[in-house]
């Protein structure tokens, strides 16, 4: 009797953790683009998104995007990044709930002036303002503004 008992327990848990695992699953995708510019150097932008899919209604996604400058040889001078955190009812709408973003200098000659983000609708949003200098003296100031979007189905772009 104790080993029926045991068999039927050992069952119902095995059922349970497989309901657990098929209804919350953390998918991850990437996409990405590139910009090239005059002189050689090119800029990569990236979207990895993570989806916490849930079987209710409301879903949690969560992904970045991140602008990779190359200059042109090739070497990666800098990296500034937009992470956004967004609340779906999927086919509703899409509420961006946290945003933060990060800037990665690599190259000496880069100086970051400022970054920030913010949250507005169903968008995260950086923004970046970086000047390459040479012996002290600004060569050029870059700003970029990064939007992180999602749509009322989960997708980013």
């Amino acid at each position: 009797m104790k080993k029926k008992i045991c068999a039927i327990f050992t069952c119902l848990l095995l059922l349970t953790c497989f309901a657990v695992n098929s209804s919350v699953s953390a998918l991850t995708e990437q996409e990405t683009d590139i910009e090239y510019f005059a002189d050689g150097s090119y800029i990569v932008t990236t979207i990895t998104q993570e989806s916490f899919l849930t079987r209710a209604a409301s879903n949690t996604v969560k992904g970045n995007k991140s602008h990779t400058y190359y200059n042109s040889n090739g070497s990666i001078d800098w990296v500034f990044t937009v992470t956004g955190t967004f609340s779906v009812v999927s086919g509703v709408s899409a509420t961006c709930t946290a945003v933060s973003h990060s800037t990665d200098i690599r190259a000496s000659k880069w100086k970051l002036v400022s970054a920030s983000s913010w949250r507005s609708g169903n968008q995260a949003i950086g923004n970046i303002t970086i000047k390459q200098t040479m012996l002290g003296i600004t060569i050029q100031t870059v700003e970029r503004t990064v939007t992180l979007t999602c749509d009322k189905y989960g997708n980013l772009s």
